[in-house]
């Protein structure tokens, strides 16, 4: 499992470093994206924490 893990990190992170590189975006313009889906992300696993305590 911990293969799989390190597998799928590496492939995000050179998708993410390509994006990154070809995409003419300034670090600004997609900051800003990138924190909200970090907050839902964030959100989604407090509140799946709080489900599971009832």
């Amino acid at each position: 499992m911990a293969d799989d893990l390190k597998t799928i990190s590496d492939k995000l992170w050179s998708t993410a470093e390509k994006l990154r590189a070809n995409s003419g975006i300034l670090p600004a313009e997609y900051a800003r994206p990138v924190l909200g889906l970090l907050f839902l992300r964030l959100s989604g696993s407090i509140g799946n924490r709080d489900i599971w305590r009832l």
